[in-house]
């Protein structure tokens, strides 16, 4: 089962200590995603399949996206923490 995050340009959300902040929303299917940390990447996400963000952690657009918030829909191990970034600022 996926977490699904509704996200706007410019925000963040932290997947363990990494920051992944979305950059760009292309259309309401795809978007680019900023990888921020040891290893900082740009990925682009779709609707259509996965995409890696880090290794066992994926992402793509989910239904009901909009030009000006998309939904990212994430898979991930059930040990890593998923915040918001106002979550992880107040948690740490």
């Amino acid at each position: 089962m996926a977490l699904v995050l509704g996200i706007q340009e410019g925000r963040s959300f932290y997947l363990n200590n990494t920051r992944v902040e979305l950059e760009r929303i292309s259309t309401p299917t795809r978007a680019t995603l900023l990888i921020h940390g040891p290893v900082n990447k740009k990925v682009t996400i779709g609707p259509n399949h996965r995409t890696e963000l880090e290794p066992g952690i994926y992402a793509q657009v989910g239904t009901g996206s909009t030009i000006d918030q998309i939904k990212v829909a994430l898979e991930a191990p059930r040990n890593i923490k998923i915040l918001r970034d106002n979550l992880y600022k107040e948690d740490y």
